[in-house]
């Protein structure tokens, strides 16, 4: 299943009020993806384009640190090379209620090897690092 290009703010199950950030809202290849409070800002949007496979925070793509797939790998952001460790696969997960309102939940899964999913450092805390878990189902 892919997403349809377009801009999404991507929050974890477990701490809603918190979004997928660049730290520093930078342009920086290597700039870290972390947790931050939600402020609705550009540096919290993530644009999926070409179907899901790949995905951008700050005009910038989400890239797994050293081109590797495995447990712990950290996710950062980098310039577009076409490299799998750049690349996405979005699978439905269920969904969630945020404030009231159910909206659909996905899982974002490594093209690199789709056994790792993007996940959350320890808690979903604020400034807590994006990083590849071991997939969830």
């Amino acid at each position: 299943m892919a997403l349809e290009n377009g801009g999404y703010v991507m929050v974890p199950e477990s701490g809603v009020g918190f979004a997928l950030d660049s730290q520093g809202a930078t342009t920086t290849n290597g700039a870290n993806v972390r947790l931050y409070t939600r402020l609705a800002s550009a540096g919290e949007l993530v644009t999926v384009q070409t179907y899901g496979s790949h995905m951008t925070l700050t005009g910038m793509v989400l890239d797994v640190k050293g081109g590797t797939a495995k447990a712990g790998a950290n996710v950062q952001q980098y310039t577009w090379n076409k490299g799998l460790n750049q690349q996405w696969d979005v699978a439905e997960g269920g969904t969630a209620t945020i404030d009231g309102t159910e909206y659909p939940t996905y899982y974002v899964r490594s093209a690199k090897n789709s056994q790792y999913e993007m996940g959350v450092a320890g808690s979903s805390a604020l400034r807590a690092n994006i990083q590849l878990e071991a997939r969830s189902t």
